[in-house]
């Protein structure tokens, strides 16, 4: 039974060994190479392109020795479109291989050529077809190459690419009055047939009604490129450029921003078009930003800022603290101190309303730093909720803005309540009174909101000193109107047994019919009054310390040991009398032991 089942083996084995051979036989060539195929023009565009030359090489990479010639036999097949065998096909025709007919061995490589012809009714897609190189002498072991070549066939696209806007796809340029500002963004065709016939044309609203802002362009970064004038909503041609597939062209920009012009963003576009096929290829949003002086010398150098608070539309009202949150990189090789400023701008008025500023901090070259500071909303009467306020913030290098400086803008909300009224002012005159004596109090109130108080009224109070005076009814005008503020002077005589000690007062304003209060507080001091004439300020709980006129010296009314000791000298003749008895101690007890 083992010897059958031991024999089975064996022919299974002869078997699989017989099948291996019989593939071998039929594998395809170990002695002809074909490969390095080689597409004029890559890409067939239909109606552009009516032929595309393939080429391809034949190599006899044998190592024996076959009557030292290889006779090929070379068969190319019409290409058929990717993913449907029975669809389109392409045709093939010129293929020549008599260069290569006698290929001996060690032979250099040669080229074979063919073309394939693209019909106008040609489908867009890829054309795949064969090539088989055959030995035609060599039936024995089936000797031949296949491989596979793809025709890519597509419609015509016409593109443009642009580099060089910001995250907005926008095409920002930031200019202060009076200036010249130059940009460049660059324009890539990214379509699939040349392009020519190119045009520039500006369109938008660039002036505010008195002054117009001007435009240059210049096509190219040769040395006999040059700026030519642009004139709105005109074609400008950009002659002699041909831009191939992937080629490049870069656009300057020149604006020229008058002096007077109203500072505010004016916006357009630039559209590139291919007039001889009338197609636009691409319209670049262009956005001129016209700003107050931020940096003394423009952006300059190699800071980096990020504005992470606040956002644009962020409602603030007078009195409210804005917290402004930068992140300022360092990419100058150095380290450098920096300072982080922000201006709030009334771009109605052209006006600063504020400008604070941060510490100094420290930035090492190459690393990143937050920066984080508050602004208050000033009471500016002139602050506007119809205006648009800009939070302009920079960061520079302390002492050496001209060198590293740059800036970016928020806008804000800057609102006024209806019904808003602060004290504006609160003074206590004397802050320092005795027992008895009289003080007076001076309380503006001021209307910050947009509606008319009527029947106001301040309050002045202290429970501990039985303060409580009340004025007499007013009134308040809206916030921008003359009779906005409203001013009281009150008089008070402090108890003469108020403690000594400091006072805090208390000045409320009630407006919107009583339902609304701001206050504000002071502080008095109110001192002892003594029978001579002289006074001592006496705190609750503490004795009053009478104060002495003249110089004198503190004389100690008594002294520890140490100070009996007088000087070290006495210290080191203690120290020696305790170690002789020491000594003493230690012999008796080594004695005694004995």
């Amino acid at each position: 039974m083992k010897n059958v089942f031991f024999s089975i083996i064996v022919v299974f084995m002869l078997a699989l060994s017989m099948l291996g051979n019989v593939e071998i036989a039929n594998a395809e060539s170990t002695n002809i190479d074909v490969g390095n195929l080689v597409y004029t023009p890559t890409i067939a565009v239909k109606g552009i392109n009516q032929v595309v030359d393939v080429t391809f090489r034949v190599a006899n990479v044998d190592q024996i020795d076959i009557n030292n010639l290889l006779d090929l036999d070379i068969t190319v097949s019409n290409p058929r479109l990717d993913g449907n065998p029975l669809g389109n096909s392409l045709i093939v025709g010129n293929l020549n291989p008599a260069n290569i007919r006698d290929l001996a061995v060690g032979a250099e490589p040669r080229n074979v050529e063919f073309t394939v012809n693209i019909g106008a009714n040609t489908v867009a897609g890829n054309y795949i077809g064969t090539i088989k190189v055959e030995d035609i002498n060599d039936a024995e072991r089936d000797n031949f190459k296949e491989i596979q070549y793809t025709i890519n066939v597509q419609n015509i696209d016409r593109r443009l690419s642009v580099s060089g806007l910001d995250e907005n796809n926008e095409f920002v340029i930031v200019s202060e009055e009076d200036n010249t500002v130059t940009k460049e963004f660059t324009l890539q065709n990214s379509g699939n047939v040349d392009l020519s016939n190119l045009n520039f044309k500006l369109s938008g609203t660039f002036t505010d009604g008195t002054y117009p802002i001007g435009f240059k362009v210049k096509f190219g970064s040769d040395v006999n490129a040059v700026y030519q004038d642009v004139s709105l909503d005109q074609n400008l041609p950009i002659q002699n450029i041909v831009l191939t597939p992937t080629q490049t062209l870069i656009v300057s920009l020149q604006v020229r921003v008058p002096d007077n012009i109203d500072l505010d963003t004016y916006t357009g576009n630039m559209f590139i078009s291919d007039l001889g096929n009338n197609v636009v290829l691409s319209t670049i949003p262009l956005i001129i930003k016209i700003e107050p002086e931020i940096c003394s010398d423009g952006i300059v150098g190699n800071l980096r800022l990020t504005i992470n608070n606040p956002d644009k539309g962020d409602d603030s009202k007078i009195g409210d603290e804005i917290s402004i949150e930068t992140e300022v990189e360092n990419k100058e090789n150095k380290d450098m101190d920096v300072i982080v400023e922000a201006v709030l701008y009334d771009l109605d008025r052209a006006k600063k309303i504020l400008t604070v500023e941060s510490d100094s901090v420290e930035v090492e070259k190459n690393s990143k730093e937050d920066i984080d500071f508050t602004m208050i909303v000033p009471n500016d009467e002139d602050i506007d909720p119809d205006n648009t306020y800009i939070l302009y913030i920079k960061a520079y290098e302390d002492g050496d803005e001209d060198v590293n400086c740059i800036y970016k803008s928020v806008e804000v909300d800057l609102e006024r309540d209806d019904d808003d009224v602060i004290i504006s002012s609160f003074i206590i005159n004397p802050t320092i009174v005795s027992q008895g004596e009289m003080v007076s109090f001076r309380v503006e109130a001021e209307n910050i909101g947009t509606d008319e108080q009527k029947d106001s009224y301040i309050i002045l109070r202290n429970t501990e000193l039985n303060l409580n005076l009340k004025s007499n009814l007013f009134t308040l005008k809206k916030y921008d109107k003359s009779g906005k503020d409203y001013i009281i002077t009150q008089t008070f005589t402090v108890p003469a047994d108020a403690v000594a000690k400091d006072y805090t007062i208390e000045a409320v304003v009630y407006y919107n019919n009583g339902r609304d209060s701001k206050n504000s507080f002071g502080t008095l001091t109110v001192q002892t009054k003594t029978a001579e004439g002289t006074e001592t300020v006496e705190t609750e709980g503490t004795q009053g310390i009478t104060p002495t006129t003249g110089a004198g010296t503190f004389q100690p009314t008594g002294a520890s040991i140490f100070d009996k000791l007088g000087d070290t000298k006495t210290l080191f003749i203690i120290g020696d009398i305790v170690l002789v008895i020491l000594a003493v101690l230690f012999l008796v007890l080594i004695f005694k032991k004995r």
